[in-house]
């Protein structure tokens, strides 16, 4: 009883890190502005040298603390090891 208990409940933690994850990256404003190649000159590759790294890791920055601020994201956390605890009883 208590396995399935702990089942269920990684199960939904998992479920509720991917939706924060998910609100959070994308939210509702869909991919839209997540690639940035409107400025970009020429083909739009992975090989382009052309790409401003300084803006990608400021935009990688403030994604990540914005997931590190979200209740949901530690409300999950918590689920996870609540869950690992209560299978190791």
């Amino acid at each position: 009883m208590l396995r399935q208990i702990s089942d269920y409940l990684f199960m939904g933690s998992l479920t509720l890190l991917i939706i924060a994850c998910f609100l959070q990256g994308v939210g509702l404003r869909g991919f839209t502005n997540m690639s940035n190649t409107d400025t970009m000159p020429g083909a739009a590759t992975d090989l382009n040298m052309e790409h401003d790294h300084q803006g990608l890791m400021e935009s990688q920055d403030t994604f990540l603390r914005k997931i590190l601020r979200s209740y949901l994201f530690w409300l999950s956390i918590i689920g996870i090891g609540g869950s690992i605890l209560l299978s190791k009883l």
